[in-house]
Parts: structure tokens; sequence; C-alpha cells
């Protein structure tokens, strides 16, 4: 590997350093001087469905509408996600080398986004996206993938309380585990388990309760698409995607031109996350009423790819388009305009 700007920061702390500092600086710049941001607002949708919700909901909006306990626990979702997705990349070697840019990247993105999604329905629901990743993607022998599949498909059905979509997540992750070639009836059958389980328990408080609104929500939520409007996308918001998908294709290119490089474990769970962005892709396209937030999950599997690209290549165009990319976000955080 050439000896670089890259190359020094892929080994250094300052990395993680950086990406918790920009993190806080966008909560604080958000919250001073962005007062009518989405952000600062309470997302009574996410919760007034729960059965037996109505029994707590005064006490539990009274202290939602602090709008610095709501940025302290996405504050904390966010560095949490971070370091599980750092630990995702490091644990199953998908960076042939160790590098903290995984942590980074999604500090970077989480504080461009911060100003234009809801934090706690976001950034928990994510949470749980990452460790359904992980699990999925942390086994080693095949037999240990019933287990690791009814871990993952538990926690997707945690994420997907709040982004009811992710429920479509499912057979993608279904895809990513025959990419490694484990996927069995029996593996299945554990899946739908632990991903029904989630909704089994809500299912009998609401019977109990007499109370079905969140089911009824849920399935509206699920089986209701109402495709992207690109008429509303505002230019801005238009060449920040262009540059995303941008670094996306060059860092995808660059892992096939040299997957041989990687073990064969690696290449199969890379693919696998390759699957999950296509999943991703698809419930993004297919959500307009949340477009960001889905837009933010997209991201998730990217990053990956980005950090693998930007931690083996360190060439001129490499730290151009590094700089790039964190010009872009800046730009999105000041001109981004949800459609």
């Amino acid at each position: 590997m050439a000896k670089g700007f890259l190359t020094k920061a892929t080994f250094s702390n300052w990395l993680w350093v950086s990406g918790v500092l920009v993190l806080v600086a966008s909560i604080l710049f958000t919250y001073f001087f962005i007062p009518e941001a989405p952000s600062a607002q309470v997302v009574k949708t996410v919760f007034e469905h729960f059965p037996g919700f109505n029994f707590v909901s005064n006490g539990l909006y009274d202290l939602l509408d602090s709008i610095e306990l709501r940025y302290f626990i996405a504050f904390l979702s966010i560095i949490a996600g971070g370091v599980l997705l750092q630990y995702l990349s490091t644990d199953n070697r998908l960076v042939r080398v160790r590098s903290f840019f995984p942590f980074f990247l999604y500090c970077l993105l989480a504080a461009a986004f911060f100003p234009y999604i809801s934090p706690l329905r976001t950034y928990v629901a994510t949470l749980f996206f990452i460790g359904a990743c992980w699990r999925a993607f942390s086994v080693v022998e095949r037999n240990e993938m019933n287990r690791a599949l009814l871990d993952a498909s538990l926690l997707l059905g945690l994420a997907s309380l709040t982004l009811n979509r992710l429920t479509w997540l499912l057979p993608f992750f279904w895809m990513a585990a025959s990419q490694q070639q484990s996927l069995t009836v029996k593996n299945l059958l554990s899946s739908l388990i632990g991903f029904g389980s989630i909704y089994w328990l809500i299912a009998g408080f609401s019977f109990l309760l007499g109370d079905f609104r969140y089911l009824q929500h849920w399935a509206e939520n699920v089986w209701q698409f109402s495709w992207m409007n690109w008429q509303g996308v505002t230019v801005t918001t238009f060449v920040f995607l262009m540059g995303l998908a941008l670094v996306l294709i060059v860092a995808v290119v660059s892992f096939m031109g040299q997957r041989n490089q990687d073990k064969l474990r690696t290449r199969n769970q890379l693919f696998g996350i390759m699957l999950l962005w296509l999943g991703a892709k698809l419930i993004w396209l297919s959500a307009s009423d949340a477009n960001t937030a889905f837009l933010f999950v997209l991201t998730i599997p990217t990053m990956v790819f980005w950090a693998h690209y930007f931690s083996l290549r360190d060439n001129r165009f490499s730290r151009f388009l590094f700089f790039f990319f964190m010009v872009f976000c800046g730009l999105v955080f000041l001109f981004y305009s949800p459609f």
C-alpha cells in the first residue's frame, strides 16, 4: 500500500476522535441555530400506537419534550451504532487492515443527516439493524447459522418496531445467509420465529388490552408502498445523492477488481452486504413518507464498502474522493431537503 494521507488516517486514533467531534459539532449547531429542525420535534406516531401506551403517554411525552434528553439519547445511539459497525468490520475482517474508517464514516453521515430526521426513531432502529448485520455475519461454522439467524431476526424485529418497512429486509438476510452457503429450512424457521416473537408479544398485549392499533398501523406501513416522488427532489439533494452513488460505485468496482486478495469468507460476506444494500435500496425507493430515515439505513451497508476502499486505496484519486465525500457531507448538513 502506498504511504500517504489515507494510510496514516487508517491507522490513526485521531480518525475516531474526529468522528466524535464532528458529531458533537453537528448536534450543538442544530440545537443552537436550527430550532425548527425535524430532529427537534417529537414524532408521536412512533409511540402512540403501541398497546397500552395511553397509560404512560402524558408522562412520556413530557419527558421527550426535553430536546436535550432526546439529543443525548441520539448521541449515545450514534456512538453505540458506530462502535458496533466498527466491530462488525473488524471482527469479520471485512477490511484487511485495522481501520477506524467504519466508525468515522458512521459518525460523519449521522452528523450530516442529524437535523433532518427523528433521532429517536432512526438512530435507535439503525443500532438494532447494525446489530442484526453483525450477528448474521459473525458465523464461522455452518452449523452456527441457525442461532445466528434467530438472533439477527430478533434484532431486525426490534428495528422494525419504529421503521416498520425494515420487515422487508428479512428475505435479504436469508439471501445473505445463502451467499455464505448456510441457508437451510431449519434456519428459515428459526429466523421466522426470532422475528415473529417480537410481534407475538405485541399481539398478546394487544389482545389483553383490546388495543390492536399498532398491529394495524404496522400492517399498513409494511404493505402500503409509496414510490419516491422525484419531482420533489431539490438540486442540492440530487447532487448529494449522485455524489454518494459515485463514491459507492468507485468503492464497489475497486472491491470487484481486487476481490481475490480477500479471504473467501470475507468475499462471501461482502457479497451478502451487497444483497442487504439492494434490499435497503428497494425499501428507500418505496418509502417516500420517510425517505431520509431509510436513506440513512441505506448508507449502513454502503459504509462498509466506503471503509474498505478508503482503508486499502491510497493514491491521488482516493484522497480526492475522500475530501470530495467530506465536502458533500457538509453540503447535506447545510442544504439537504427531504423529499
